[in-house]
Order: C-alpha cells, then sequence, then structure tokens
C-alpha cells in the first residue's frame, strides 16, 4: 500500500527568539515492511537543517535558525510503501539490545489492574495475538471527546 502523508504545525513563541534550536522527529525509517519512497520538510524561516540518526536508530532532523524568529511552520509531506505486517515492526535499525526495552521503570511499572487485564485476556494464541487483544482491551477504555472538531483521548 502507498500512504502520502501531510504534516502541518505552527510553533508560536510570547516573545521573538533570537536563537532557535529544535530537534525534529519526523521522519520514519525503512523496515522490513515499510520503505520511505520520498520526504520532504519545509520550515517557514530561514534555517540550517542537519539530518542525523539519534542513539535509538531513528532518523533526527536538527533545526537552527537566527532570529528575531516569532513563529516557525512546518510542513512535512512524503510517501511510504508498506506491506501488511500485523504491527510486527522488523528490520528497523535498533542499536539497542531487547533488554534494554523490558526493564521496569517508574513509568513503566505494571499495576494491579492492567495485571489484572493481561491475565483475563492472556487465553489462547501467539504473544502477537495476545498483544493485540490487550491494545484493544485498553483503547475501548479511552473515553474520546470532540475538542475545536478534533477527537482527543
Amino acid at each position: 500500500m502507498r500512504l502520502s502523508l501531510a504534516h502541518h504545525s505552527v510553533r508560536r513563541f510570547d516573545q521573538p527568539q533570537n536563537r532557535l534550536i529544535q530537534l525534529l522527529r519526523l521522519m520514519p525509517g525503512d523496515t522490513d515492511h515499510q520503505s520511505v519512497v520520498a520526504w520532504h520538510l519545509d520550515v517557514s524561516c530561514d534555517a540550517r537543517l542537519r539530518h542525523g540518526i539519534d542513539g535509538f536508530g531513528n532518523q533526527v532532523t536538527m533545526l537552527y535558525a537566527t532570529g528575531p524568529v516569532d513563529a516557525v511552520e512546518l510542513t512535512v509531506t512524503g510517501d511510504v510503501l508498506t506491506t501488511p505486517f500485523s504491527g510486527a515492526v522488523t528490520g528497523s535499525a535498533e542499536p539497542l539490545p531487547p533488554i534494554f526495552y523490558l526493564r521496569t521503570t517508574e513509568a513503566t511499572r505494571c499495576t494491579a489492574r492492567l495485571g489484572e487485564l493481561a491475565r483475563d485476556l492472556a487465553g489462547e494464541g501467539d504473544p502477537l495475538d495476545r498483544a493485540h487483544r490487550l491494545s484493544a482491551a485498553i483503547h475501548a477504555g479511552f473515553t474520546f471527546a470532540a475538542v475545536d472538531g478534533r477527537a482527543h483521548a
């Protein structure tokens, strides 16, 4: 499937900025099931853009602008080719070992309620099926409300 993507954001400042430095994470990477065909980043002010890779293997862009800058508009457009993969990402640039993502931190500690939900949904099926059931159950627990005509959780 070919996906055409467009993203537009505006950042306004209370006071004009003399210097602006921002790390942008606006470009997907290639994987076994995804290829970036075309990608373009447009910035509304005079800015230098430096592309690189962060410590997690993600493509990033550093934006450097000299002011005064009172607002920055970013427009990203691109085309990505994908094949079905059931949500399992393989073949991505991954410099860190899996154990890095398996450690418990304060932000990732499993609550009793989440643990109970996971046990209730475990049932049959492979780990990916169980993960999809858990994800769907968590999603179903969110309440969505329209704000300015857009849905927000």
